[in-house]
């Protein structure tokens, strides 16, 4: 018994797994993590590392381009000003981050796979029923397999096409990095 719950103990603080991948078991190893993790906006170099195991290298890309691009927000904000910030939980679309993960449906074609998730945030300060008790949020998690293994490769919220983790992050992009050509009558 004492070797399992050591085995069990090494497993669990490794992070993300590799073996028997599937598009299940990636969304269970990205939620198991996620749901635990502080809404924090953009993850750190760190955070990033430990999501390649989940999320497609294409992804990564994006959530690094997008943390060097608030690092340009920061530069040019006018002295006293707030930042433009990500805040937030990125993969939820609750800003508080989740508490609980449903999975509705799961759709596979080929090396392509497509999951129904329903997320729910419970305020613990606030007493059962009370409405700001409770956020919910359902999304679509879009998923690849790449030599064997399933990857995250985007996330859209609300079930609507225009509200994908991808377009807002190079959107945030696109707006730290624009720079505004004063010279022009």
């Amino acid at each position: 018994m004492k070797n399992i719950l050591i085995a069990l103990f090494v497993a669990l603080s490794c992070g993300f797994a590799h073996a028997d991948s599937s598009p299940q078991r990636t969304l269970a190893q990205f939620y198991a993590k996620e749901l635990v993790r502080p809404s924090s906006g953009l993850p750190t170099e760190a955070e990033r590392e430990e999501l390649r195991a989940v999320f497609s290298p294409a992804l990564i890309k994006l959530l690094g381009e997008a943390a060097a691009a608030e690092t340009i927000c920061i530069n040019k904000a006018p002295a006293g000003d707030k930042p433009d910030l990500i805040e937030g939980n990125l993969y939820t679309g609750i800003y508080e981050g989740a508490s609980e993960v449903v999975y509705t449906d799961l759709t596979i074609e080929g090396s392509q796979a497509n999951a129904g998730v329903e997320l729910v945030y419970a305020d613990p300060q606030f007493p059962k029923g009370h409405p700001h008790r409770t956020a919910a949020s359902t999304i679509r998690v879009l998923l690849h397999q790449e030599k064997e293994q399933w990857q995250i490769d985007n996330v859209i919220f609300s079930g609507r096409s225009e509200t994908q983790l991808t377009k807002i992050l190079q959107k945030y992009i696109n707006d730290c990095t624009h720079t505004e050509d004063n010279s022009k009558p």
